[in-house]
């Protein structure tokens, strides 16, 4: 009797009275006014009141606990997540098939999320790619086949050889310069892996000398690979600057600078340019071009060679040889001396065997430019890299060809700064020495 008047009581109770704010004072207050020694009227009434009272308690409830489950397998995820997916903190390249020595020099590293390497691991061997660092510049030039990049350190400046820039630079580091493993190997040509092991991080580069697969060349290297470790582990490579090893490549033997329509408005700052870094070169005057005596003096004074640029287009033997003979006597009476040097301006090829033969009957050598820098038409930079790229290739004397062109001093600094760099000599163009030219005329 107590209890069912006791639940009566609890459901007569308002349901404005339940959803109040004082639902659940009011409810406890009924609950445990009267004294029953009841539990399950207890029980019943806090049913009730469960039933009757907010019903958004209980999805209430249920969102913080979806809540705080989501934020602790959140937390178990990420933790768990570290302990298996964390990298070796070692990262060993290799090229090909083989390891790259462990040294500074050979390190890889990250940079804004990007692997980095020194620019000797792609000029290492086997990965046809040669380099040349120009320290006083700051210009690192690296060529492979007909392609080439040539990094300014300074400026952050990278270009190929149709001047396209890219956007990720060089840098220098530890006396060390990284280049960007992801351009050099798009540019030429080349690809890289990323190898995971239980003790170190291996950059593998690979061109087409490498004849393993990833996981065969891990598997044959293992014992290679923890040795490399264990000498990490146990000797640290120095952080001092290591010097980078000699690189073998091509370098003429000998360089013949020669400029065309000078004297000219830039001819002065040439001469400078020349003077400066104690090279010696060759400069033809043009048949009939108005010269400056002074300027012309200068050239002769400071120990150039002086030749004469013929043009054998539709003109005889003898009136070819007449016209060299009247450029002469203004240049005997400009300087005090004279000249038997001769280069055609279209090249010997393009004469006529009667005006070769009567221009060295005569006592004239015959020359050819064997390298245009073409500064008559290209940027300074295009054109210094013009030079510098054949340069690379090429164990043979080389006559390369200059004008007096807006174009021509920078690109001759950078041309001279890379010569000085590799030990590239260079002379002026002489009657003691065997003529260069298409024909193979030495006489």
């Amino acid at each position: 009797m107590f209890l069912k008047s006791g639940y009566r009581a609890a459901r007569g109770l308002s349901r404005a009275d339940l959803c109040g704010k004082t639902a659940f004072r009011n409810a406890w207050k009924y609950v445990f006014a009267e004294e029953t020694r009841v539990p399950l009227l207890k029980i019943q009434v806090l049913d009730a009141i469960l039933k009757w009272t907010n019903p958004l308690l209980e999805r209430t409830i249920m969102k913080f606990l979806k809540r705080m489950l989501c934020m602790l397998l959140a937390a178990v995820l990420l933790v768990g997540g570290i302990a298996v997916f964390a990298a070796p903190s070692l990262t060993i390249a290799a090229v090909n098939d083989a390891f790259l020595p462990l040294s500074a020099a050979y390190m890889p590293t990250r940079i804004g999320g990007e692997y980095f390497v020194p620019y000797g691991v792609f000029s290492s061997g086997g990965l046809g790619v040669r380099a040349s660092y120009d320290g006083s510049q700051q210009m690192l030039v690296m060529s492979g086949g007909s392609r080439t990049l040539t990094y300014l350190i300074a400026q952050g400046y990278v270009y190929d050889q149709n001047m396209k820039s890219y956007d990720t630079p060089a840098y220098s580091l530890n006396g060390q310069i990284y280049v960007p493993v992801r351009t050099i190997c798009s540019v030429f040509g080349l690809s890289y892996s990323l190898i995971q092991s239980t003790s170190a991080q291996i950059l593998r580069i690979c061109g087409s000398g490498a004849s393993q697969t990833d996981s065969a060349f891990l598997n044959a290297n293992k014992a290679r690979l923890s040795e490399l470790v264990d000498a990490y582990n146990g000797n640290p490579p120095a952080v001092e600057p290591v010097q980078q090893p000699e690189e073998q490549q091509h370098k003429p033997s000998l360089v013949y600078l020669t400029f065309f329509n000078c004297p000219g408005v830039h001819t002065h700052e040439i001469l400078d340019i020349l003077n400066e870094s104690g090279r010696k070169a060759t400069f033809f005057l043009s048949l009939g071009q108005e010269t400056d005596p002074a300027l012309l003096r200068r050239i002769v004074g400071e120990g150039h060679a002086v030749g004469l640029a013929v043009n054998a287009s539709k003109i005889t033997p003898e009136a070819l040889v007449e016209s060299a003979n009247r450029a002469n006597a203004l240049l005997l009476e400009e300087t005090g001396m004279t000249t038997r040097i001769v280069t055609p301006l279209g090249g010997s090829e393009a004469m006529t065997g009667g005006q070769l033969e009567a221009l060295i009957g005569a006592g004239y050598r015959l020359w050819d430019t064997t390298l245009d820098s073409r500064d008559h038409e290209l940027s300074s930079y295009r054109a210094a890299n013009t030079v510098t790229t054949a340069f690379s290739r090429t164990d043979s004397p080389v006559v390369v060809r200059f004008r007096d062109r807006d174009a021509t001093v920078p690109a001759l600094r950078t041309v001279l700064g890379y010569m000085r760099t590799n030990g590239i000599t260079s002379a002026g163009v002489s009657v003691l020495r065997a003529p260069i030219n298409a024909r193979g005329d030495v006489r």
